[in-house]
């Protein structure tokens, strides 16, 4: 092993296993639930949870994954208990005037489950109420079927709606039907149950009507997927993603977690993926859920890649790296992920900031999930010469994919340039000081099993750098595109290579089949021109590396450029 990677090495053998895998929220809430005493017959769903958490938080009001889950579980007396319809006295059933839904409720003014108002107004108070929710019923209909093009559940002569009271801190269920289907099937149907003393039934209503739609597509897709779509519907609902900012929050605060977390809080995070998705083609959700449909079983990944092949969007890593870097132009305001969710997304958390350097460590966050990144902040010195020598050792098994993000001023966005990962699970940059303010890297899981990743870095000086870059930019031309780029000094450089791409999540073509050959000297200034006739169309992006005389290979920042129209 060469000197330069020993010291990740050594960090990762001595700390791999010894940061404790976090427990699976859902299984672990199940599992106290089994061992919790047996409820009373009244009790409700959200008194059982905090009974059996003992004051931990469930982290959602939406009672959903949680009923999936116990019923792929083998059967216990709590989770037939879990899974039971409420049972209202005096019930009534309310039919909607669209004829799509039935609604029952109950007419005990002293009963939990009684409608707001019905002890002052019986009749009107509960007519009213009932009223607001066929309306926030039908709403989400339309969104659903009409909107989105999503199908109607089939096979049921009405949707069936319960009014009842969940209990402390939930809203809203979907309980799948019992005897008409083993939880192995995978087109499946169910009842809908909501918060009786909804004050605004509206998101909540599309959000359980989104679980009823989806589990009809496929009941066996990852808890997690039908969580963040039913999210994100009920953002679509709501009109932004305010009343979700609990939930973005925790998911961007532990992005190592990865997004196939069975935590209730970060499924419901994990709603950026389905409202990225939704920036190239609004019609690119639903078209993965039917890519579900027709894939048997649990093929979540595989409908992801095929739709985003098919709308231009590379294969399913391409479209993971760009959604996972798109979190940092969040911190700018300048995405359009925070402006179609309606509210400012907080930065993520950084599994390392660096400032002094050498540096070797491991991530803060611990091992990274599959569909889960670490992001590691390194602060340049633009008043020293040289630059900063990057290293990044992972499991050697993991299928890393590593972003250099690099901007030149605070004010700017970050530009990405790839970070190649050889066979052992090493990589490798180095860039200069003098056009950088500071960096990050993106170090992504794109594991599709299951298996969390372990990784560390180590950062260092590099006194000399083999060029001192003054200038680098691109413009159009009456050929195409013109790129230029000028050096203050060069080290030891033996030439340059060019590389574009009109996609940068997708990767970049090294244009040039010569070696560009290096003109500057240490005490020498040097400009270098590039004409790319082959550019046309739409935006191009460009990078250079520079090839030392001693095989390094150093990476400039990206630009981007339109061809003359």
């Amino acid at each position: 092993m060469k000197p330069r990677q020993l010291l990740p090495a050594l960090l990762l053998l001595l700390l791999t296993g010894l940061v404790p895998a976090r427990a699976a929220s859902v299984a672990r809430i199940l599992e106290q639930l089994e061992r919790a005493p047996a409820a009373e017959a009244a009790e409700t769903p959200g008194a059982m949870l905090q009974r059996a958490l003992a004051g931990e938080r469930h982290g959602s009001d939406c009672l959903t994954p949680l009923l999936l889950a116990a019923e792929r579980r083998p059967a216990s007396a709590a989770t037939r208990r879990l899974l039971a319809l409420p049972r209202l006295p005096a019930e009534r059933v309310f039919t909607a005037a669209s004829g799509l839904f039935r609604i029952h409720y109950t007419t005990r003014p002293d009963s939990p489950h009684a409608l707001p108002g019905s002890s002052e107004d019986p009749s009107g108070a509960v007519s009213r109420h009932l009223e607001r929710v066929e309306e926030a019923l039908s709403d989400a209909y339309h969104l659903l079927v009409d909107d989105l093009g999503f199908q109607a559940p089939g096979g049921l002569p009405f949707i069936e709606v319960y009014l009842a009271d969940l209990g402390p801190g939930l809203s809203g269920a979907v309980t799948p039907e019992l005897g008409t289907a083993s939880p192995q099937e995978e087109h499946r149907s169910g009842t809908l149950i909501l918060g009786n003393r909804l004050a605004e039934p509206g998101p909540v209503a599309a959000h359980q009507l989104a679980h009823l739609v989806l589990l009809s597509y496929s009941s066996s897709e990852p808890l997690w997927w039908h969580e963040a779509t039913a999210s994100w519907i009920g953002v679509l609902a709501a009109g932004d993603a305010s009343g979700e900012e609990s939930h973005l929050r925790a998911l961007l605060a532990a992005p190592e977690r990865g997004l196939a977390s069975d935590d209730p809080e970060l499924m419901r995070g994990a709603l950026l993926l389905p409202a990225f998705l939704a920036l190239g083609e609004t019609s690119a959700v639903r078209r993965v859920w039917e890519e579900c449909d027709a894939l048997a079983g649990d093929n979540l990944l595989e409908a992801i890649d095929l739709v985003a092949q098919a709308d231009g969007r590379g294969s399913l890593e391409d479209l993971l790296r760009a959604f996972f870097a798109s979190w940092v132009a969040e911190t700018a305001g300048r995405s359009r992920l925070g402006s179609a969710l309606g509210i400012e997304l907080p930065s993520p958390s950084l599994s390392a900031e660096v400032s002094a350097y050498p540096a070797a460590g491991m991530p803060s966050g611990g091992p990274v999930n599959p569909l889960g990144a670490s992001f590691l902040h390194f602060v340049s010195h633009s008043r020293e010469p040289g630059g900063l020598s990057l290293s990044v050792l992972g499991t050697p098994e993991t299928p890393w994919d590593v972003l250099l993000l690099v901007r030149s001023s605070p004010d700017d966005l970050f530009a990405a340039v790839p970070v190649e990962m050889d066979e052992d699970g090493q990589g490798e940059v180095r860039f200069p000081w003098s056009t950088v303010s500071d960096s990050l890297l993106l170090v992504v899981n794109m594991d599709r099993g299951a298996k969390p990743g372990r990784l560390s870095y180590w950062a260092r000086h590099q006194p000399t750098i083999p060029f001192d870059l003054l200038d680098f930019h691109a413009f159009p031309t009456n050929d195409g595109v013109g790129i230029q780029w000028t050096t203050d000094s060069e080290s030891d450089l033996f030439g340059w290579h060019l590389y574009r791409s009109s996609r940068p999540s997708r990767g970049f073509t090294r244009l040039n089949g010569v070696l560009i050959p290096a003109a500057g000297s240490r005490h020498d200034p040097a400009t270098y021109t590039f004409v790319d006739s082959s550019a046309v169309g739409r935006k191009v992006y460009y990078y250079l590396e520079a090839l030392t005389l001693d095989g390094f290979r150093e990476t400039t920042y990206v630009i981007g450029a339109y061809p003359q129209p």
